[in-house]
């Protein structure tokens, strides 16, 4: 009786069906975590932002400010050596590409506004509440030899101001944050501060931030979500009553939501889009100090955890650093960042391994049960050069990881 040939055509199309579908669905969850890139871009860019009269405002009443300390103590020529950087300043983020850049714009258009002193120390030293940038630049010029900035114009506060006084710390936030001066991290660690000055907590970064997410979460499933954007923008009176309409609330939670929306601030976006990079790793809270590193990069290289690759923590951690120099260098976009997180997380997830362990195991007990001995030669004759094509890159890869 003659062989039957085998034929393999249902399986091969099985296989590409399956192997569309998976395609797809990958592409469907690829855009599904785009939007929601998209989503937390746009709630973070609206978070704390002043339209255009606000923002008027705002300068006004700090151009108004710095007339007033002019009259009173006048406009002074002060040594940059005669000033430091408040260590309590709201803006930590100040990168070498901005300092340059403002150098630039003091060697070419001069100083515009004087820069805000407190008074100064017995020392002789005045800690800087507004225009560390001016005054970096400033020195950044003077390093060059260029002997015109070794001084800086400048007002002082009125005496009794301090760095140490937390209305002064309320003010610079409130300048910075409406400015769009502050990153998400800036702006975390600056509500924590503020809302630790009114309520004792043993661990303030990582207990502010779960009483929120409590608040935020109960409100939600009470139906009462949409209240946020509008008690946002409300009068204090009003802030007050919606506040004391929680009646569940506890005094941590109270206090939270008071500091909030003092600033205008969308709870449900603080929760979401800011308290969260608390909880990033010290080399990701250096790269967005020292590089300005965006907020969206950030929480695409935050994926890069110990849970998610499989690794302890030290060489998790090489490979986050390495993968954030790589973004940082190539100046890599949110989406090109997304790729390249997607792609390491592939290499190196246990999960993945799980799932090719599996593949690979599915496909030795369908070649072991196939039946060789029924097959037709051309139909042999294209299985052996598929596996002899298979098995040559098995073992080019084989080499390739024997050489690493």
């Amino acid at each position: 009786m003659a062989k039957q040939p085998v034929d393999l055509t249902e399986s091969y199309q099985g296989s590409a069906i399956a192997k569309q579908a998976f395609d797809l669905k990958r592409q469907v969850k690829q855009k599904d975590e785009e939007l929601q890139e998209l989503q937390a871009e746009i709630a973070t860019i609206k978070l704390g932002k002043l339209d255009t009269a606000q923002k008027a405002e705002l300068e006004q009443q700090i151009k108004a400010l710095t007339a007033q300390l002019a009259q009173a103590g006048g406009v002074q020529k002060v040594s940059i050596n005669q000033v430091q950087r408040n260590p309590k300043q709201p803006r930590q983020m100040i990168t070498e590409a901005m300092v340059k850049e403002r150098a630039a714009s003091l060697e070419e258009h001069g100083q515009q506004a004087p820069i805000i002193l407190f008074p100064p120390n017995d020392d002789g030293i005045s800690l800087i509440f507004d225009g560390e940038l001016r005054w970096r630049g400033a020195k950044l010029l003077n390093s060059k030899n260029c002997s015109d900035w070794q001084a800086l114009e400048a007002v002082y506060l009125t005496g009794g101001s301090s760095p140490e006084d937390p209305q002064m710390l309320e003010r610079a936030i409130v300048t910075s944050l409406h400015a769009e001066k502050l990153c998400a991290l800036d702006l975390a660690e600056n509500l924590v501060n503020l809302i630790a000055q009114e309520f004792s907590f043993n661990d303030p970064q990582k207990q502010i931030p779960e009483h929120l997410n409590f608040l935020v979460n109960k409100l939600k499933a009470s139906g009462r979500a949409h209240e946020f954007s509008d008690v946002r923008s409300a009068e204090k009176q009003a802030q007050t009553a919606w506040i004391e309409s929680i009646e569940w609330r506890s005094k941590e939670q109270d206090i939270v939501l008071k500091v909030l929306l003092k600033f205008k601030l969308n709870p449900a976006s603080v929760n979401t889009n800011i308290f969260p990079v608390l909880s990033y790793p010290d080399d990701l809270k250096e790269a967005i100090r020292s590089a300005g590193l965006e907020d969206g990069k950030v929480r695409e290289l935050a994926k890069l955890h110990v849970e998610r690759l499989g690794f302890d923590k030290k060489k998790t951690q090489k490979i986050r650093v390495e993968a954030t120099q790589e973004v940082v260098s190539k100046n890599l976009s949110v989406r090109d960042t997304r790729t390249l997180i997607n792609q390491i997380i592939n290499q190196h997830s246990p999960q993945q391994a799980s799932k090719a362990s599996n593949y690979i195991t599915k496909l030795n007990q369908s070649l072991e049960k196939f039946p060789v001995s029924k097959t037709d030669r051309e139909s042999l004759m294209v299985l052996h050069k598929s596996l002899k094509c298979l098995l040559s890159k098995v073992e080019e890869k084989l080499d390739v990881s024997s050489e690493g």
